[in-house]
């Protein structure tokens, strides 16, 4: 269970390090939508499909667009979203469809 302390034979309140506890469980990766912090699986925020290091620090965005690390309902000037990602217009285009 690699659990370092146990409430009862099914569910842990402390795992081992290089676990992370998530629902009662001590887990040896982190689950989808999730992110590792301090050894507990806490949900990314907001759009945030999937995260890294924060709760906000975004990978992938649910239904928005993800630019630099940040779900936003629109892209900046000179970028396009394609996939729910802002990509940049290609030079010489400072706007582009």
């Amino acid at each position: 269970m690699n659990c370092d302390y146990c409430v009862n034979q099914t569910y842990c309140d402390k795992c081992n390090l290089g676990f992370v506890f998530f629902n009662g469980q001590c887990l040896g990766t982190i689950p989808a939508g999730y992110v590792n912090i301090s050894g507990f699986a806490q949900p990314c925020s907001g759009d945030c499909a999937t995260c890294t290091v924060t709760q906000t620090n975004c990978t992938t965005c649910k239904t928005l667009n993800l630019f630099g690390n940040v779900c936003q309902s629109t892209c900046p000037s000179g970028y396009i979203p394609l996939s729910n990602i802002c990509a940049a217009c290609q030079s010489p285009c400072n706007t582009c469809s």
